[in-house]
């Protein structure tokens, strides 16, 4: 949709990351549309996690968005040149997880979590980009994905997304839940190379990949179990929201310090009552005894029979077996290996917690269970306290320490939730959590209360619950029709317009008509629009939404241009229709218009007008930075000029200079040098004359004075007064002499 580049803000000398709508997709209202969502998605937003929108807008028929430079690379790239340690997933897990609880509680919701899409930045900090095709939860919002659109990346969409149906945050942690999958193992879930979209589609919908454990077996098997729910096909499998993933993932770095180093020291015996001790303690294993010599075989016999016998007891006992397999031990990898078993010695903190052991119960902490090598999954509950779980493998037939630390739960708030009639389905936050009267836990704070049945109007609110007290909530279901009628919910854009059914008018946009079943003319009317009309038929006792978009009548646009300074040429793709200020009524449709004016900069944009609005434009027009005109004559002519002491020509002159203080001076053999001081302010021309006096008018006037007996004196003009170098002013008139 768009093209990205390094820009530069010079208001605020800063450099931002300006993304451009491509100029291919201005033609389409829906990719304008969805460009300028993105900005409106992210503008909402303010988290670490996110990147920040600066502006967005259109200038010169080009349509952007300006938002934070991110220094980073791509987690894509990163996936692709290096092999992540356990800390390292679950860190970029636990941040992606907040960053979209954050979003989802804000109402949006990313629908393209992919790695290309989060840019990993210094001490492994991430950044979530690109939210073009985000979907705001808004019910005022005009702009939704129609039913049965597909938007997305295949390999990391959610089975509702392929499947075109609705979707929530849950969407966005299946995604997260492959990226979680393609770090822990190296590959992804769905969509291996070579594979046609149709299979992807297939695979994401209807086949479970192999847990990430059996791909990498040194994975914490607790964040494989992590990972498999988030990838879970029915979205109620799954985390209901991205701090419950976040906190899972917690979990994982929290089970993986309990430490399950062996002590040497032999198991002890099952009736043992001896407390748990150290290894210090601890005496070694004694020898094994020697095997006893060959018996005669009536004896050997006897002893086979019993052995027989007293195996086949616990099979008549319940629970006989399992009892048999803990005390042996679980089948070795080697059949021929005698049986041997492990001392688990089981502590938590607190004490008092049920040790639950493959499934089964096996008593409260602190306790020593004996248990056959192999591997076992772990679980501790308490009341008050989150679950507790692991996986453990038991080695060698030594002890092994276990110390559980378990972490109190968030105080919950107790909700009933009841509705007239009852048997409503609930809905919290997005996600189905039954039907009433339904009693549940929330955390404490303000949650989405949303009450649906069939044949009834949904119901939905805000509530605010506490962990101090237990909240009902009542809501009574209104039925969308009487028994006997369907229900047309019609709403149209804009809204106001009138609706006539058959020719008879039955209300205003937005409306709910009860009609009998059977086909209808369907007529919507508004002021400066055409009218709409069409047949519907109606079938059934339902209710039927119709959205409408009525179309403005074409009417003309009136554009008005004032300028500063006026008086500039108005040219309208490319004719010249008259001078600045400007009034033009012009049809509908993408119009040039560009302003020239002698001195200044020509202006020029491409206006796209509607029927029947104004567009009123003020532009200040820029004063071209050239070269101010000197034009210097002088009495007589061909005088020298030097300006600065350079010389640049005879008299008269035209120079270019640049704005400024300038010294010019005037030579001409057998006259006076000419001197002035000349200050260039505007591009424009400024004229400079100058008097030059005869140097021999000069030398006999001095004559004279000194002999004055010689020659008597004859009356004359004398020469005209010359001004000082610094009184001469420059003007739009003639040279004139500055008095104090």
């Amino acid at each position: 949709m768009g093209i990205v580049h390094e820009a530069h803000d010079p208001q605020i000398d800063r450099t931002v990351a300006l993304k451009v709508l491509r100029q291919d997709r201005h033609a389409s209202d829906a990719f304008v549309k969805r460009f300028l969502k993105e900005a409106r998605a992210i503008g909402r937003l303010s988290h670490p996690g996110i990147v920040t929108v600066y502006d967005v807008g259109e200038d010169n028929g080009t349509i952007y968005i300006a938002m934070e430079f991110l220094e980073g690379r791509p987690l894509s790239q990163v996936i692709e040149e290096k092999t992540f340690s356990l800390d390292e997933v679950l860190d970029l897990g636990i941040q992606m997880a907040e960053t979209l609880d954050y979003a989802h509680g804000k109402g949006v919701i990313h629908r393209d979590i992919k790695p290309s899409n989060i840019l990993v930045q210094s001490r492994g900090r991430i950044k979530i980009t690109d939210f073009g095709i985000a979907r705001i939860e808004d019910p005022g919002a005009t702009l939704q994905t129609q039913e049965g659109e597909i938007l997305g990346t295949p390999a990391y969409m959610s089975p509702e997304q392929i499947l075109g149906r609705s979707i929530d945050g849950r969407s966005d942690l299946f995604s997260l839940g492959v990226i979680l999958y393609e770090l822990s193992t190296g590959k992804r879930p769905f969509g291996g190379r070579a594979q046609s979209l149709a299979t992807v589609f297939n695979e994401i919908s209807n086949t479970s990949p192999p847990e990430p454990a059996t791909l990498n077996p040194s994975l914490d098997p607790g964040l494989s179990r992590v990972i498999m729910r988030c990838l879970a096909k029915d979205p109620r499998d799954r985390y209901p929201s991205g701090e419950a993933l976040a906190e899972a993932l917690r979990q994982c770095r929290e089970t993986e310090t309990v430490i399950l180093a062996p002590l040497v020291a032999p198991a002890p015996s099952p009736a043992t009552t001896e407390p748990l001790a150290t290894a210090a303690t601890r005496s070694p294993a004694p020898e094994p005894p020697p095997i006893a010599p060959s018996r005669p075989r009536p004896i050997l016999l006897a002893l086979v029979l019993t052995i027989t016998v007293a195996a086949s007891v616990p099979f008549l006992v319940p629970g006989g077996p399992r009892r048999v397999m803990d005390w042996l031990g679980k089948p070795d990898a080697d059949p021929s290996a005698p049986r041997r078993v492990a001392t688990l010695e089981a502590q938590s903190l607190p004490d008092g917690a049920e040790l639950w052991i493959d499934g089964t119960l096996k008593g409260i902490t602190p306790l020593q269970v004996r248990l056959g090598l192999g591997r076992y999954s772990v679980k501790a509950v308490a009341p008050g306290f989150e679950e507790w779980s692991s996986e453990l493998e038991l080695t060698e037939p030594v002890a092994v320490p276990l110390m559980i630390q378990l972490h109190r739960k968030a105080a919950l708030a107790t909700v009933k939730v009841e509705s007239t009639p009852p048997d409503a389905l609930v809905v919290i936050e997005g996600a189905a959590r039954g039907k009433t009267p339904l009693t549940l836990e929330l955390p404490p704070g303000a949650h989405r209360l949303v009450l649906t049945l069939e044949n009834h109007e949904d119901w939905a609110g805000d509530i605010q619950v506490s962990a101090e007290t237990e909240a009902v909530f009542k809501a009574e279901l209104k039925p969308v029709a009487a028994v006997q009628t369907a229900v047309l919910k019609m709403e149209t854009e804009p809204g106001g317009a009138e609706i006539l059914v058959d020719g008879e008018v039955k209300g205003r946009t937005p409306a709910e008509i009860a009609l009998p079943t059977g086909r209808y003319r369907l007529t919507a009317r508004l002021e400066g629009h055409v009218d709409w009309s069409e047949e519907v038929d109606l079938k059934e006792l339902r209710k039927y939404p119709l959205f409408v978009r009525l179309q403005p009548t074409v009417r003309d646009g009136k554009l008005m241009i004032l300028t500063h300074p006026e008086g500039a040429e108005v040219f309208f793709n490319g004719e010249r229709r008259g001078v600045t200020p400007f009034e033009l009524r012009i049809q509908p449709g993408d119009h040039m218009v560009k302003l020239k004016l002698q001195g200044h900069e020509d202006w020029q944009q491409r206006f796209r007008i509607e029927a029947g609005k104004e567009y009123p434009v003020r532009v200040d027009l820029m004063p071209l930075p050239g070269e101010s005109t000197l034009a210097i004559t002088s009495t007589p002519s061909n005088a020298s000029v030097f300006v600065d002491g350079t010389a640049r020509g005879k008299t008269p002159v035209k120079l270019m200079l640049p704005p400024g203080a300038y010294k010019v001076r005037l030579k001409l053999k057998s006259y006076q040098d000419w001197e002035t001081r000349v200050q260039l302010v505007e591009a424009r021309e400024y004229p400079l004359n100058a008097m030059l006096t005869r140097e021999e008018a000069r030398t006999r006037s001095k004559t004279a004075s000194q002999e004055p007996a010689r020659r008597p004196s004859t009356p004359r003009t004398p020469p005209p007064e010359q001004p000082a170098p610094n009184d001469w002013g420059v003007g739009a008139y003639r040279d004139r002499r500055i008095h104090e």
